[in-house]
C-alpha cells in the first residue's frame, strides 16, 4: 500500500533527485532527534529536576518536548519511506522534510544549548594543548 502511495504521489509531481550533502544532513538531524527522544524519555524528570540542567527541556517540560521529538521522528520515518530515503523527491515532500528537520530542531535546541559551552571548551583545551605539545 506504501508503495503504491508513493507512485501515485510521484506521477502528480515531478521528482528531483536530492543532493548527497543534504541527505546525509537529513539523516544526521534524523539521528540525532532519535537520540534526543531517548533522553527525554530516561532522563526527562531528572533534567527537569536540575535547575541548571532544565534548559534542556525547556523550563522543566520535558513532557512537551518528547512529544515535539516524537512527532519530529514520525514525520522524518514517513518521510524516508515516501522519498527513498531522502534520495529524490517532490517539492511538496522536499519542503515537509524540511519542516520536519526544523521541528527536531527545535526539540534539540535545549539539549545543543548546554553542549555547545562543552564542545567549545573541548576545542579550545585541545587546541592549546596541541599548541603547547
Amino acid at each position: 500500500m506504501l508503495l503504491l502511495s508513493t507512485t501515485t504521489f510521484r506521477h502528480r509531481s515531478a521528482t528531483m533527485p536530492v543532493a548527497r550533502r543534504t541527505t546525509r544532513l537529513v539523516w544526521l538531524v534524523a539521528l540525532a532527534n532519535g537520540m534526543n527522544v531517548v533522553w527525554m524519555a530516561v532522563l526527562g524528570d531528572w533534567f527537569d529536576q536540575r535547575h541548571l540542567l532544565s534548559m534542556a527541556t525547556w523550563g522543566g517540560h520535558h513532557r512537551l518536548v518528547l512529544a515535539t521529538a516524537v512527532c519530529a521522528l514520525i514525520a522524518h520515518a514517513v518521510l524516508a519511506a515516501l522519498t527513498l530515503g531522502f534520495t529524490e523527491a517532490p517539492k511538496e515532500l522536499m519542503t515537509l522534510t524540511i519542516l520536519a528537520c526544523l521541528l527536531a530542531t527545535a526539540a534539540m535546541l535545549g539539549v545543543l544549548a548546554l553542549a555547545a559551552p562543552l564542545i567549545i571548551i573541548g576545542i579550545f583545551v585541545g587546541v592549546v594543548g596541541w599548541m603547547l605539545g
